[in-house]
This record gives structure tokens, sequence and C-alpha cells, in this order.
């Protein structure tokens, strides 16, 4: 039924893609990592252009309700989410379908270099390090790999990030330029709204303008297939401009109640 009604959307002219929940422990659902149950799936999604998005929130176990319960959940959530880019590099997803294309949302930016690196770190110990039980334990997954996670990342791996912060698009090049889409979260209360234009400036001034075009909006329009042409005009009536979101924000200009907004907060005491 879910491949049919993936079919269906693709020729309704959705173009978002499906939205992929989580499977986390004691949920009975089957992992994600699984390399047959899930195998439809990922091959009409690939088959037909249609993004698998992962958002945050979607694969955290039963949680309780004491203070504590709510602080645990909000400081680990996004690590649950995570796991949906190697649940499916472990299941061979990645090597078996090129062109299927993994958006996760809403998880932050910066733990992404390092998580790359500890990936390519750990598949090389699984693959190459034959004095040690990493590789009986690895050696059906890796086998079957052709490429570092890394690798994988940069063909197939899509970061949707809401207010990305200054510190995080200085990693953009870790990342990948061509691999983050900038989101408001609007409207949410956690987004940027109503400082967005702020939020921009803070992060993004100094940065070169065509990767600041990619970020904001051509990342995306490649991933879900929007017509650039088409949406210019909403785009010179609504969007800030090039000039504008190249001029850095001082403080003497940061809105009074601006450090309110989970996107600015902080930038007010940053380092100069």
């Amino acid at each position: 039924e879910a491949v049919e009604e993936i079919r269906w959307g693709k020729s309704a002219g959705l173009q978002g893609g499906v939205l992929l929940p989580g499977a986390p422990p004691g949920s009975g659902l089957v992992p994600l990592y699984d390399p047959e149950h899930y195998e439809p799936l990922w091959q009409v999604c690939a088959e037909l252009g249609m993004s698998v998005n992962h958002h945050s929130g979607s694969a955290v176990p039963a949680s309780g309700e004491a203070p504590e319960d709510k602080v645990v959940l909000l400081l680990e959530v996004t690590w649950w989410a995570h796991r949906a880019f190697t649940h499916l590099l472990v299941s061979g997803a990645f090597e078996r379908h090129p062109g299927l294309q993994l958006v996760l949302t809403e998880q932050g930016t910066a733990w992404l270099p390092e998580e790359l690196a500890r990936l390519d770190y750990f598949f090389d110990r699984m693959k190459n390090a034959t004095a040690s039980q990493e590789v009986q334990w690895g050696e059906v997954v890796t086998g079957r790999l052709r490429l570092k996670p890394s690798e994988y990342w940069a063909r197939q791996g899509h970061v949707g990030s809401s207010f990305i912060r200054p510190a995080e698009v200085e990693l953009r090049h870790q990342v990948g330029v061509g691999r983050i889409m900038w989101g408001s979260d609007y409207p949410h209360k956690e987004g940027c709204h109503p400082y967005t234009r702020d939020h921009l400036r803070a992060s993004f001034a100094g940065v070169e303008p065509d990767e600041v075009a990619a970020i904001l909006g051509g990342n995306a329009a490649e991933v879900y297939g929007f017509d650039l042409e088409a949406l210019r005009g909403l785009a010179d009536k609504v969007g800030p401009t090039v000039a504008e979101v190249a001029e850095p924000l001082p403080l003497a200009s940061l809105p009074p109640d601006a450090e309110k907004c989970p996107a600015l907060i902080g930038y007010a005491r940053r380092d100069p």
C-alpha cells in the first residue's frame, strides 16, 4: 500500500517526497537497517525521484512526564533522528539505489562533520583491521559497500538546517554546501520568525553569494524539483535581497527581544 501511495503522490504532482518515521527501540517496528523489509520503499523512491525525509522527533522512544524526562528528551531528540542515515547506510540502500536521496530535517548541522569522520573511521576498521573482532562482525555489511560513509553522504544525503547558526555556516564546506537546505521552522515558536532577516544577516554575512543562494533555496529546488523561474516573482516580492543578507548585523541593530528567539540566542554575547 505504501508503494502504491508513493506512486499516486508522484502522479498527483506532489514533489515533497515521503516522510519516513523512525523505528525506536520498543516500538515493535522493523528497524530501518533491515536490508529486505523496506527494499520496495527504497526502490520506488529512487525510481520516481521522491526523496525520503526524516524529521527530528519521529524516532524517540517513549518518554515520561517528569521535568527530567522532558530535558533528556530535548537533549537527545536529534540524536535518535541522526541514526536514519547510518541505518540506511548499513542496510545497503544507498549502494543499491544511487539515486535515493535522504533528507534529515530539523536535526542541527554541526554534528555532521564529526559523525561522518567517525563513520569513515569505524567502517575502515570493520573492513581492514583484520586482527580485530570488528572485521568478523562487520565484514558482511562492509563487503557490500563500495564507498565510504562520507561519500554516500556527499552523493545522497541532505540536511534541512532550520535556522542554521553562524558557527554551523562556518562548517558548510565540511558538510557540503550543496547538501544544506536552510529553513526557518515557521510558524513554530522555536523558529526564527519574526527575526528571520536578522538571523540571515547574522549567519550569512560575508559568505559567497552563490553559496548563500544554494543554501537558501537552490539546493531545495534541486532536491524537490521546484521551478525557480516560476517562483522568482514571489521571491522578488517577499524574499531578502542579496545585498540585505550580505550586510553584517551589528549589535546596535539587534531588536531588543531578538535573543529570545532560538535562532539568535547568544548572538549578543558572542566573542567579538
